[in-house]
Order: structure tokens, then C-alpha cells, then sequence
């Protein structure tokens, strides 16, 4: 359970569902004023053609001047053809107030002031839906509907002139039916889309979070191999300064003591002595600042690459390895790729020294079709043939470098035959 609740996936869904609950609120919410609008819309549509396509042609001259027998006309057209559901109502009004026509005789030639809004709809042949207010004693013989939405429009009649109100009373709970149909058709689309979107989200975050988990495996093991490489290379420099460095200079100080004592008694053989101790002074600090350049590899920006690099092949000469050193200072290099191609060289001549029991060492530092290229190759006995051409830990973490600068790290090597490490580096412009 405790798993189950730190689990990054679980906090998605839960996540998700949240986000979910809330859009498909908001989506309904929004939906329900849309499919309204709609319903309404569809209401001023129908009386648009109620009004203008079935009363208008027959409002004559004999209906504007109010005949009997014309209105009586006129309202079987309005019963046959107009009063259906959800429609209860139809008037016709002039401008001045008067109630021309309705379909309740007792309201025909009644007069109620109208409103500004029905005067707009009258100047502007324009329509307008609202909810009918029955308290209005022109409506009290609508008031057992309870609730009505009354749509009215301007007309022309088929006699000419001014324009008529043609109004018509509508149930509101047609208007609320037609919002239901437009929302059972929309708003199950909605949510199954949105339930899909977040079903197909739950694979992708577990894939994304066995990714981040994987790669901080990776991140913690290669931290802990990079541990274990700094506590073997600290081990490394010191033993190397120990049985190297520190035992030449116990060698040198025994000898100036012996060419101290010698110089009374045969003063050539001290010189000659002192000569010599000279020579392994000079030696023993060539290595010592070889493992300094080691240790501290900013000081490329005071030596510069090409020292750098003869310090380190100096290094080797103590295993009595030869080394050639093939460098175009020509070539300018930013500090990135200064530090990679020494970090590549220190590590690739350290194997050479330690594993490859080579005899001579070449390494060549130069442009190659616009790149910057650096080799080191041993004559030693290279890699048995089970042993893939990846850089080992090492260098692989210099190839990730390196890849990282757009290059690459390639390592050739065959049983006998020596090694050829080639790092290239694209050259910036």
C-alpha cells in the first residue's frame, strides 16, 4: 500500500481525474449555455417562419382594418398551422398598442403601450426571445401556463405599409426539452473523449516514470562507479608518488650526501656525481609535474594543450615506453574541447603505461575534414578479441563527452597488434 501511494503513476491519475472532474464540469456548463442559445435560436427560427411566411400574407387590408370575417380567416390559419406545440399564444400588434389579432378573441382591440425593445424589433425588422412576464395585464389570460417564452418579430403585411408585432408564445419547457436533446447528443462525445484523452495519458506517465526511475538507477551507479574511480585514482597517484617520485628523491639525497663527502677527497667524481644527480632532478620533476598536470587539468590554460600533452608522454618514459608526438599548433581549440582531448590523452596513455606492455607510443593532434581529430596509438598487445571496440569505463565517460560536443570516441584494437584510440571533435566556427 505504501508503494501503491508513492506511486508517480497513481498521483497522475488522481491528478488527472481531478482535472477531468473540473474540464467536464466547466465543458458541461458551457455546453448547457450553448445548447440553450441553440434552443432559442431554433425557437426564433420557427417563429420567423410563422410569422412571416404563414400570418404576413394574410394580413390584408380587410385584417388591418379589422373585418370580422378576415380575422375569423386568419385565425384558422393561425389554429391549423401555427397553434401546435409548443406554441399557446400568437398576437399581432400595431405600432400603437393595439392588439390587431390573437387567438383569444377577448384580447382583439385591446391597447397596451409597447415597450422600447418591441419599437426596435419594429424599426429594425429584427427578433428577440424572453421570458414572457405574466404579471402584465396583457398577458393575464396566459398566467395557468405558469411559464412562457414569448418570441417577437417585425412583419410586413401582405397589404403594405407600416410593419406589425408578430409575437408568439412558446412553453419554456420546450425550449429546456431541445437543451436536453442537443445535450444527450453532444456531452456524451465530450466525456468519452475526455475519459479517452486520460486513459491514453496513464501508459505514457507509467512509461515516463519507468524511464525517470531507470535513469536514476543509471545515475546513481555510475555516481557510485565515479566514487569508486576517484578513491582508485587518489590511491593510484599516491602509490605512483610513493615508489616513483618520493624514492628518486631518497635515491638523489643519498647521492649528494655521498658527492658531498667526495668532494675533498676527488672532486671530478663529485662533479660527475652532481652531474648526474642534476640529470634526475630534472626527471624527477618532468614526473611530478606530469601527475600535477594530472591532478589539476585547469593549468592547460597556462601550459596550453601541447605542453600538457609532452608532460604527460614524459610520464612514460619512465616505463620505458618511446613516444612521438605529431601536434599542429595551428589548430585552435575552445576550452571544452581542450579539456576533453586532455582528458582523453591522460586516460588513454595511463592504459598504455599500466595494461598494453607497449614499446612506442604515437600520438597526433590535427584537423581532418573539418573536424579536429586526436590519435594515440601503442604497439602493444591489445584487446583480446571477446572484448567489444566500446571505450571502457574510463573512456566511455569521455565518449559521452564527447557525443555530447556533436563527436565521437572510437577505440580499434586487435590481440597483438596494439591499440588505436581516435577521438574526433567538430571544429567551431
Amino acid at each position: 500500500m505504501r508503494r501503491l501511494a508513492g506511486s508517480p503513476v497513481l498521483h497522475f491519475a488522481l491528478s488527472g481525474l481531478l482535472v477531468f472532474a473540473a474540464v467536464a464540469w466547466t465543458a458541461v456548463q458551457l455546453a448547457g449555455r450553448a445548447s440553450r442559445d441553440e434552443a432559442l435560436r431554433d425557437a426564433q427560427n420557427v417563429s420567423r417562419i410563422a410569422g412571416e411566411g404563414i400570418v404576413a400574407p394574410y394580413l390584408g387590408t380587410d385584417v388591418l382594418a379589422g373585418d370580422p370575417r378576415a380575422l375569423a380567416r386568419l385565425d384558422q390559419i393561425v389554429r391549423a398551422r401555427v397553434l401546435r406545440a409548443p406554441v399557446v399564444r400568437v398576437k399581432v400588434w400595431r405600432r400603437d398598442g393595439t392588439i390587431l389579432y390573437s387567438d383569444d378573441r377577448r384580447l382583439i382591440g385591446e391597447r397596451y403601450p409597447l415597450g422600447v425593445d418591441e419599437q426596435r424589433i419594429l424599426d429594425n425588422d429584427g427578433i428577440e426571445a424572453e421570458v414572457s412576464d405574466l404579471n402584465r395585464p396583457e398577458n393575464r389570460f396566459e398566467r395557468p401556463y405558469r411559464r412562457l417564452r414569448e418570441v417577437y418579430l417585425g412583419v410586413r403585411p401582405a397589404a403594405g405599409g407600416a410593419p406589425v408585432l408578430f409575437e408568439e408564445y412558446l412553453r419554456d419547457s420546450s425550449i429546456s426539452a431541445s437543451q436536453s436533446r442537443i445535450l444527450k447528443r453532444f456531452v456524451p462525445i465530450l466525456l468519452a473523449a475526455l475519459l479517452l484523452l486520460e486513459l491514453t495519458q496513464l501508459p505514457l506517465a507509467a512509461s515516463l516514470t519507468r524511464r525517470l526511475r531507470r535513469g536514476q538507477r543509471d545515475r546513481e551507479r555510475l555516481l557510485g562507479q565515479a566514487a569508486a574511480a576517484s578513491e582508485k585514482e587518489r590511491q593510484r597517484i599516491a602509490r605512483e608518488l610513493h615508489d616513483g617520485v618520493v624514492q628518486e628523491l631518497a635515491a638523489i639525497s643519498y647521492d649528494l650526501s655521498a658527492a658531498a663527502t667526495a668532494l675533498e677527497e676527488d672532486p671530478a667524481a663529485a662533479r660527475a656525481a652532481l652531474q648526474s644527480t642534476g640529470g634526475q632532478v630534472r626527471q624527477t620533476l618532468r614526473r611530478l609535474r606530469s601527475s600535477l598536470v594530472e591532478l589539476y587539468p585547469e593549468s592547460l590554460g597556462r601550459l596550453g594543450l601541447h605542453g600538457a600533452i609532452s608532460d604527460l608522454l614524459a610520464g612514460l618514459e619512465a616505463h620505458q615506453i618511446t613516444t612521438h608526438l605529431d601536434f599542429d599548433e595551428d589548430i585552435v581549440v575552445d576550452a571544452t574541447a581542450q579539456a576533453i582531448v586532455f582528458r582523453t590523452a591522460r586516460e588513454a596513455l595511463r592504459n598504455v603505461a599500466v595494461h598494453a606492455y607497449a614499446h612506442d607510443v604515437h600520438v597526433s593532434f590535427g584537423a581532418q575534414q573539418g573536424s579536429t581529430v586526436l590519435a594515440i596509438t601503442d604497439d602493444g598487445s591489445g584487446l583480446p578479441p571477446d572484448v567489444d571496440d566500446r571505450p571502457r569505463f574510463g573512456l566511455r565517460m569521455l565518449d559521452d563527452l564527447a557525443r555530447e560536443q556533436g563527436g565521437e570516441l572510437q577505440l580499434e584494437s586487435a590481440p597483438g597488434r596494439g591499440t588505436t584510440l581516435r577521438l574526433t571533435l567538430p571544429r567551431r566556427r
